[in-house]
């Protein structure tokens, strides 16, 4: 089993890298919000889950042990396969993950692309105890490091669904630039997230 890779990104798709190991391509699936983080011909370390299907075999690669640990989770919740659980990730950090379980707030996880209501319910009330157990990987959102509100990610993919833009590509950009400018207004990430949406189109 392959719990990790280290070498270096020869190639940034849709919705993985290809890291080249002694000469070997391995083609690893990574959340969409880990995308913008890496860079071709960088040097890198990624904590892997190898996903074995009826026809083939998939890897699926990690920032972080942390990260890892709750895409093992979420396989755990009814309903909630390795695509679903990949989509939660793309849409939530760790850390919001947790928040969203304490505070039983559901309609975070709708925001992953095939998760309900119901299922989301489900996240929420099975991974309740295991969430308990590891207040470590709590970072509380009242306000981030800089002591700013935390963003309303949600509101400002909604605006952009309004606009036309698909889910998937405006939850991979929302996330990047409110990680980027935390201490812009929803209305200066709206600007900036159709910009970089933009930039894509041409």
């Amino acid at each position: 089993m392959l719990a990790k890779l280290s070498g270096k990104i020869d190639a940034i798709k849709q919705d993985s890298i290809i890291i080249n190991v002694q000469g070997l391509g391995f083609q690893v699936l990574v959340p969409a919000t880990d995308l913008h983080t890496y860079t071709e011909g960088t040097q890198v370390d990624v904590h892997t889950e190898m996903l074995w299907r009826q026809d083939s075999v998939a890897l699926v690669g990690f920032t972080s042990e942390v990260q890892k640990e709750w895409f093992h989770q979420l396989l755990k919740v009814q309903g909630v396969g390795a695509k679903s659980a990949l989509a939660v990730l793309s849409a939530l950090p760790p850390e919001r993950i947790h928040e969203a379980i304490m505070n039983h707030e559901t309609a975070a996880f709708t925001q992953a692309d095939g998760i309900g209501p119901k299922v989301a319910t489900r996240i929420v009330n099975e991974l309740q105890s295991f969430a308990q157990k590891h207040p470590g990987d709590y970072v509380p959102s009242a306000t981030n490091a800089e002591g700013v509100p935390p963003h309303n990610n949600s509101e400002i993919v909604q605006t952009l669904l309004t606009l036309g833009y698909k889910k998937h590509e405006a939850q991979r950009v929302v996330n990047q630039v409110a990680r980027d400018n935390k201490s812009s207004t929803i209305e200066e990430l709206v600007s900036l997230a159709i910009k970089e949406l933009s930039k894509g189109m041409l």
